[in-house]
């Protein structure tokens, strides 16, 4: 099988148990890799929500699911405007980008990121932007290489107690 055989869809209720144990995977590789992120809450406590304002994507391949991402609309979010690039331009927000462990290092993520951008652009985003924390330099590389810039915009969030800091990115969709 390959990735001809890759479909995305907007996930449906009967696909959350999947989803969840993609995630748990997902998470045990974070896990890891020393990057202490996502938990036993975070983010299967938001999926079911993420379904009934769908905004949550899954990719199939095979009937099985090997990835997924969140696409939020500004106002969906609890993001405070920023120094954008341009602060008033409609945005869509990139959440939890995930891809099962076995199929990484497949073009997988990229494919997501393009999917997510295509939507947005459809929806009539003019950018696509994301919050990913400053220590998970996998996540960081992967952005700038499929055209993120780094913003001046900074969010603090609370992980497991700790402060984390949240770099935000932006992609100009054209």
């Amino acid at each position: 099988m390959d990735d001809t055989d890759d479909i995305l869809f907007k996930a449906a209720p009967s696909d959350l148990d999947e989803i969840g144990r993609m995630f748990d995977d997902a998470i045990a590789e974070m896990e890891k890799n020393g990057i202490h992120l996502w938990n036993e809450h975070y983010p299967r406590e938001v999926l079911p929500e993420d379904i009934e304002k769908q905004r949550l994507y899954i990719l199939r391949r095979g009937g099985k699911v090997i990835g997924a991402f969140a696409l939020a609309n500004d106002e969906d979010e609890e993001y405070e405007p920023g120094t954008w690039e341009d602060d008033n331009a409609p945005c869509r927000f990139l959440n939890r980008l995930a891809v099962d462990p076995s199929c990484q290092r497949q073009g997988i993520a990229r494919r997501l990121i393009a999917d997510a951008c295509r939507i947005a652009k459809d929806e009539g985003a003019g950018y696509l932007r994301l919050f990913v924390a400053d220590f998970n330099q996998p996540a960081v590389s992967l952005y700038e290489k499929t055209g993120f810039k780094r913003s001046p915009v900074i969010k603090e969030a609370y992980l497991y107690k700790d402060k984390v800091v949240m770099f935000g990115y932006e992609k100009k969709l054209s």
